[in-house]
């Protein structure tokens, strides 16, 4: 049987830019997850509604790299 995984606590989640109130256990871990690989990369967090959320990629970050001749 599989084991179940405590969701991150509120500062875990806050310290990362990643807290949401109104995610379930399993978005909180995914939320998480995505702003913890976004900090290994070097990347800044993306905003919404104008709030840093850890789990967003900062606009320019998130554009395809231009080709140019």
């Amino acid at each position: 049987m599989a084991e179940l995984m405590a969701a991150p606590s509120r500062a875990v989640l806050e310290q990362h830019h990643a807290w949401v109130a109104g995610d379930n256990a399993w978005q909180r871990e995914a939320r998480l997850r995505q702003a913890r690989w976004r900090e290994r990369q070097g990347l800044d967090a993306g905003l919404h509604w104008g709030v840093p959320l850890g789990s967003r990629l900062a606009e320019a970050d998130g554009l395809p790299p231009r080709m140019a001749n």
